[in-house]
């Protein structure tokens, strides 16, 4: 895993959050969830094969958006503490 600086954490959060709102992504990410998860839908029981491939679609999409959401609270969390800290040193 790569190490960030925190300044590095706060730009990467910066352009998670940015990409979690972008209206194009959060189309193409709900277009294929209604894809896989009607691949399922669709298939017979008895094809479990395509119905694990488009449950796994479905997980994958999920994990993609919770790195996403990981990489913007770091951002978020650095950001917090740099604030705390400075509040703190202004205390003395």
């Amino acid at each position: 895993m790569t190490e960030y600086t925190d300044e590095e954490l706060k730009r990467r959060a910066e352009r998670a959050h940015r990409l979690l709102e972008d209206d194009i992504l959060t189309e193409a990410f709900e277009t294929a969830r209604q894809i896989f998860q009607a691949e399922w839908a669709n298939s017979d029981p008895s094809e479990q094969n395509i119905r694990e491939i488009a449950w796994a679609k479905v997980r994958s999409l999920e994990e993609v958006k919770r790195v996403l959401e990981t990489i913007v609270a770091e951002g978020e969390f650095i950001e917090a503490s740099e604030e705390k800290l400075a509040t703190m040193k202004g205390r003395r």
